[in-house]
C-alpha cells in the first residue's frame, strides 16, 4: 500500500514533492554528499531526483517513496562521480566503496542488475546482523570506515576486516552460482 505522499504524486499533487524534501530532503542529501563530496553537487542531485520522481510517479508507484528517492540518489550521485572522474576530466577513479567492489560487480559480462541485487541480498541474509550493517553502511550508505566504526562501537581495524572477509565471501558465493569475476 503506498504511503500518503505516493499517493500526492500518483494524483500529481505537487505538494508531494515538498514534503518529500521537508521530510526526506537532509536525508537524501546526506547520502549524495558522501557519495559525490560535494555540497552543490548534492543540492543538484537532489532537485533532479525530485523532478525524476515527479516524472515517473506515476506509473510507477513505489511502496516506500524513502527507499525509492534513496535509490535514485544513489544513481544519479554515482553517475555524476563517474562523469566527474573521467579520463578527461582528469580522474578515472571512483570513490573507495565502489572501488572496493569494482573486481566482484563490473566484469566484462554484463550481468542483469536485479540478478545481481536478488544474489547481494540472498548473499546478506546468510550474515549475522552486525556484518549486514557495516556492509550496507559501506557500499550503500557510503560511510567511512571511521564512521562506521563509531556508530557500531567498534575499530576501525575491526571494521575494515570485516569488510576484507565479506568481499571474499561474497566473490566466493557469486562464483559458487555462475558468476564470472
Amino acid at each position: 500500500m503506498p504511503d500518503k505522499i505516493t499517493e500526492r504524486l500518483l494524483s500529481r499533487d505537487e505538494r508531494a514533492l515538498f514534503e518529500i524534501e521537508e521530510k526526506h530532503g537532509r536525508f537524501l542529501l546526506s547520502l549524495s554528499r558522501r557519495i559525490v563530496g560535494s555540497p552543490e553537487d548534492a543540492e543538484e542531485i537532489l532537485n533532479d531526483v525530485l523532478l525524476e520522481i515527479w516524472n515517473t510517479v506515476p506509473p510507477k508507484s513505489p511502496e516506500s517513496i524513502l527507499s525509492y528517492a534513496c535509490m535514485l540518489v544513489r544513481r544519479a550521485s554515482l553517475d555524476r562521480v563517474r562523469y566527474n572522474t573521467a579520463g578527461k576530466r582528469g580522474g578515472g577513479e571512483y570513490p573507495i566503496p565502489i572501488d572496493e567492489l569494482s573486481e566482484l560487480l563490473f566484469s566484462e559480462e554484463r550481468y542483469d542488475d536485479g540478478e545481481i541485487t536478488e544474489l547481494i541480498n540472498s548473499f546478506l541474509a546468510t550474515q549475522k546482523k552486525k556484518q549486514r550493517i557495516i556492509f550496507m553502511s559501506r557500499y550503500f550508505g557510503f560511510e567511512s570506515s571511521e564512521d562506521i566504526a563509531k556508530k557500531m562501537s567498534v575499530s576501525k581495524n575491526s571494521v575494515d576486516v570485516c569488510l576484507s572477509r565479506m568481499r571474499k565471501e561474497l566473490k566466493n558465493y557469486l562464483e559458487k552460482r555462475g558468476f564470472t569475476i
